[in-house]
This record gives structure tokens, C-alpha cells and sequence, in this order.
């Protein structure tokens, strides 16, 4: 599809959003959702805030433009302002990172009367941006006691990058010959979930003819991961007491192919 075609295709998409008036089957969900948010940051901060206390909704995505969507949460709220509503919620990130970044600028600076447009023509100012990864990322491994498969995180959804880490794992036997390592993605912050609530990128190796140890221990695995600003991801396995080693390289982006999510079952399947 072209870049032409699609943009035209979005544009249809949101005009058909706006026509939604009513509680059909594929608006309850997200009504749902919200709604369990908003419960939740009330009973976490029943000393600060109630529903009374909010009289203005800045929505982000594609939701956003629903009006059943809009009109909903705003009774759910009790709010009665019909201009209650950011009607610009493509707008809404950037410009709260825009206002983010002169608030700092303004608390950090030596002399606040002069930042404003002046900000960052100085060179001897220096504003520092970390790039951060759009999931977490980590490795699909069996949990010997259940033999469920569930998901190692190498490290967060939102970490700073460039990052550099290394993990420890071992065969499942003493005589295993093969092992295969996968690159998962999630973008919620919990080592040990279940692997299927993780996404697969599609990005697997594997390690063959594995001698068997004499003495019925199981052989340690060590895995070295690199991760840049451009987003590639490298992870290095390695079995030190054979010298065998692989690599995996990813490029990470904010959402997972088609094709790795068809071939996550496959993968899984595998094991």
C-alpha cells in the first residue's frame, strides 16, 4: 500500500469513528477499559482526588474521536461541559512534551527571565534527550518445576538507551544437544509472565549438537545483550564450557510484523 493510499485510508477510518454514536460491540471494551483506569485512580488516591474534581478530559489514540466514547466518560464523571473535551487529541503529546520541555528549561536555568525563545541558541546550554525503547524485550525460557514457558525480560518497556546487559541460564538436562533462543517483546513491566501475553518478534537461533555432561550437571548459558539508539538489538549466547556461541540481531520498532506474530505458535509449538 502507498504512503497515499494509506493516509487516505486513516482519514476514512476516523471519519467512520466519528459517526459512532451508540454502545456497539467494538466500544464497550474500551469504554471498559477506561473506566477500570479511572476506578483504580480513584481507590489508589481516595485522599486527592474524586470524580467531582475533574472537569476536563485530554484523550490520546484513536478513541478519542468516538463520541460515544467522549460522551460516556464524561458522564461517567458527572462533567456537564460540553467543551470539556480535547478535540485535538493528535495534538495532545506534543504539545504536553512542548510545555514539558519550557517548564524544565525554566527550573533549570540560572536565569529564568531569559529562556523562552532564547533557549538553546546559547552554546553553552546543553539540552540532553535519551531515547527510550518502545517495549520491553527479552527471551521465551520453561520453568523446570511447572514446565510452563514464560517470559525472561531483559529489560523494561521505556528504558533508556543505549543499554548493555548480561543473564545467566542453564539447559533444562544434562544430555540436551539443542537450544533455541526468541526475542519477545510486551510492553508491560512484569519478568515471569506468561509467554503469551508477550509478542514474538520473529527473530530466533539456535545452538546444535550440544555434548552431553559426565557428571549430571546441566550446562550454563550466558547471554550478552547490546541495545543502541538506532533501535538494533544484539544479544549474544553463549555456552562457555563448550565455546559455542550465536547471535540475534533486532531492530526494534513500536509494533511487532504480521508475519512474527503468525509464527509465534510455531515457535512455541516448538518447544
Amino acid at each position: 500500500m502507498s504512503y497515499f493510499s494509506q493516509k487516505i485510508s486513516e482519514k476514512n477510518r476516523f471519519r467512520k469513528w466519528k459517526l459512532i454514536n451508540s454502545p456497539i460491540d467494538g466500544v464497550k471494551p474500551i469504554i471498559k477499559r477506561i473506566t477500570e483506569s479511572l476506578n483504580n485512580l480513584f481507590e489508589q488516591n481516595k485522599d486527592k482526588i474524586k470524580k467531582g474534581d475533574i472537569n476536563f478530559l485530554l484523550f490520546v489514540g484513536g478513541s478519542s474521536y468516538i463520541p460515544y466514547v467522549q460522551e460516556t466518560i464524561k458522564e461517567y464523571l458527572g462533567i456537564d461541559n460540553s467543551q470539556a473535551f480535547c478535540n485535538e487529541p493528535n495534538k495532545a503529546v506534543t504539545r504536553g512534551a512542548a510545555i514539558y520541555a519550557a517548564d524544565q528549561s525554566i527550573l533549570n536555568s540560572e536565569n529564568p527571565e531569559e529562556t523562552g525563545v532564547q533557549f538553546g541558541r546559547d552554546p553553552g546550554r546543553v539540552m540532553i534527550v535519551y531515547a527510550r525503547s518502545p517495549h520491553g524485550i527479552g527471551c521465551q525460557i520453561t520453568d523446570k518445576p511447572t514446565g510452563k514457558h514464560i517470559y525472561s525480560q531483559w529489560f523494561p518497556p521505556q528504558q533508556p538507551i543505549p543499554f548493555e546487559g548480561s543473564f545467566d541460564y542453564q539447559l533444562l538436562e544434562p544430555d540436551q544437544t539443542s537450544v533455541r533462543f526468541g526475542v519477545y517483546q510486551s510492553t508491560i513491566d512484569k519478568d515471569g509472565q506468561p509467554i503469551e501475553d508477550t509478542e514474538f518478534t520473529g527473530c530466533e537461533n539456535q545452538i546444535v549438537n550440544i555434548p552431553p555432561t559426565t557428571d549430571g550437571t546441566c550446562r550454563q548459558i550466558k547471554v550478552e545483550v547490546q541495545y543502541d539508539e538506532n533501535g538494533l538489538l544484539i544479544a549474544t549466547i553463549t555456552i562457555p564450557s563448550t565455546g559455542q556461541s550465536m547471535e540475534l540481531k533486532h531492530q526494534v520498532s513500536a509494533n511487532a510484523t504480521d508475519a512474527s506474530r503468525r509464527r509465534v505458535e510455531d515457535f512455541t509449538r516448538g518447544r
